[in-house]
């Protein structure tokens, strides 16, 4: 049986980065940069995923936890899509702030930005998600 030479390093690695992104959360939320928060959340999650992931199947094949199995390959496909999502409002942000034509902001205004960018990055996950996850041909070979 081969030993992984990266396996202590890489769970402890893939979780420290995980609590290391979660650190400026509470600024961006102070912020209100919604798709900043998302994208965070989101890779936070993913090296979370990663990391009990190599804890689980370190040097074996055996499914010991199918139901982690299956939570897993969803987080994955989730992460695959919710991040280029909250890419696309911190870039859509940044696009009104640089053609912006009015400096002051109202609180409506700030709320829609909030609405739209949740919608973009939380509404996409269920509208793609459906399409990715099918489970009913999870065993079959």
């Amino acid at each position: 049986m081969a030993s992984d030479p990266t396996y202590p390093a890489f769970p402890v690695l893939s979780f420290l980065g995980a609590c290391l992104l979660l650190i400026p959360l509470p600024w961006h939320f102070q912020a209100f940069n919604s798709g900043t928060c998302l994208y965070m959340i989101w890779t936070a999650l993913g090296l979370l995923n990663l990391s009990i992931n190599s804890i689980v199947w370190r040097s074996t094949a055996i499914n010991y936890a199918p139901v982690w199995c299956d939570i897993s390959s969803r987080l994955i496909i989730g992460v695959a899509v919710a991040i280029p999502a909250a890419s696309l409002c911190i870039n859509r942000r940044l696009y009104k702030i640089a053609t912006i034509a009015n400096v002051t902001t109202t609180r409506a205004h700030r709320r829609r930005m909030i609405m739209v960018d949740l919608a973009i990055g939380l509404v996409s996950q269920i509208v793609l998600r459906p399409s990715f996850c099918d489970g009913s041909l999870r065993t079959e070979i």
